[in-house]
């Protein structure tokens, strides 16, 4: 069997083992990083109480209105998205998205079997 008649050349199959290759990267380095994460850092008590504290909640929101709470509270969640072991979920998430995301636009890209019939005939 040549290279030239395999089945790799066709659309679907291409497409398959894009999405194929994605994962098995996205997964695998998720994986190392899940290995190689260090144990969680132990956070200053005093720093962490008064970041959650009703004091500076209070305060944040009389300098920028609930918006700043929002908006700090926000900060904190995704910064949190990044540390330790969670990194590796969020990695392994993207990599989903992203498999996903190239399926449904390759999908959309390419002509569906009726519009083949009625395409010009290639030179």
């Amino acid at each position: 069997m040549s290279i030239a008649n395999s089945n790799w050349k066709r659309p679907v199959t291409r497409s398959r083992l894009v999405v194929a290759v994605i994962l098995i990267v996205g997964w695998t380095v998720a994986a190392a990083m899940y290995v190689g994460a260090p144990p969680p850092a132990a956070e200053d008590a005093e720093i962490d109480e008064m970041e959650h504290s009703k004091k500076y909640l209070r305060d944040v929101e009389i300098v920028g209105g609930k918006a700043a709470v929002f908006t700090s509270e926000l900060n904190a969640w995704v910064a949190s998205l990044w540390e330790g072991r969670r990194r590796a979920y969020t990695i392994a998430s993207l990599t989903v998205a992203v498999a996903c995301a190239y399926a449904l636009l390759e999908r959309a890209g390419r002509p569906s079997s009726g519009d083949e019939e009625n395409a010009p005939p290639s030179p």
